[in-house]
């Protein structure tokens, strides 16, 4: 089935739920996570082949929150076992599914309100998990700190302590460093890192300092690049010379004036 949604006409029916077969599919999906038999990893698995396809439609999106599956990949993060190889091609699986998911204001909402959930997220973002599992739970990440009042919720609201997110920096100035400093950059994961930085940034703007190792190498490519990688690198450099401290560091690179002549750019 989850070849099927291959095709863009079969997918935008599956996203409106045609036949109730998404609606189906879910319910499998539930039914194999709470009962936990033998199998229940491969079927997990098969079943979110077809939902991440699914997931690539708005409407899709709009479905799987309405049909209530942010519970259900919940417990599937409490249930998968990141050391298991099967289990963690399932979890890469579920966090792609997710990142979609999230794409959809409400979702996000509610995603930035399951502790466990942004526990998960923020753990598997980390370098241990290089790879697809670090890069979606990213993608997931950026959607939740994109949401109102992030970072004051997820102290006063979830209850998690500032040490949760410590390493967050680091893991995305390491990712920043490995998609920039080789011989042919790419691209690609460094717009994606810069969207999280900002996010990430904006929910804890009392970390900016953390990211100043990266002044010198965001204004080269704002000054060297075009089109997007240049403008998600100006929006990261305007973002933190909101810091007085990082906002020295980038005067001292000439940060400011490159900032200055980019005004009337965005």
């Amino acid at each position: 089935m989850g070849n099927l949604c291959g095709e863009a006409s079969l997918r935008k029916k599956f996203a409106g739920d045609f036949e109730g077969v998404l609606s189906a599919v879910t319910v499998d999906f539930r039914t194999d996570l709470t009962q936990a038999s033998f199998d229940w990893v491969d079927m997990v698995f098969k079943q979110l082949a077809f939902l991440v396809n699914v997931s690539l439609e708005a409407e899709g999106q709009r479905q799987m929150f309405e049909l209530e599956l942010l519970p259900d990949i919940d417990t599937l993060l409490k249930r998968c076992n990141s050391t298991d190889a099967a289990q963690r091609a399932t979890l890469e699986r579920c966090l792609n599914l997710l990142s979609k998911v999230v794409k959809q204001p409400d979702a996000a909402l509610a995603v930035s309100s399951m502790r466990h959930v942004v526990f998960k997220l923020v753990l598997y973002s980390s370098g241990q998990f290089k790879g697809e599992l670090q890069m979606n739970a990213f993608r997931c990440l950026h959607a939740v700190f994109k949401t109102s009042d992030f970072g004051a919720r997820a102290i006063s609201e979830l209850g998690l302590t500032t040490a949760v997110f410590d390493n967050l920096p680091k893991d995305l100035v390491t990712v920043f460093k490995d998609s920039y400093e080789r011989e042919e950059p790419d691209w690609s994961a460094f717009v994606n890192t810069c969207a999280v930085t900002i996010a990430t940034i904006e929910a804890f703007p009392d970390r900016i300092p953390e990211f100043n190792e990266l002044v010198p190498a965001v204004i080269e490519v704002v000054k060297e690049k075009t089109e997007v990688i240049r403008k998600n690198a100006a929006v990261l450099l305007a973002k933190m010379a909101g810091n007085p401290e990082t906002k020295e560091v980038i005067r001292k690179h000439h940060g400011m004036d490159v900032l200055i002549s980019l005004r009337s750019a965005f």
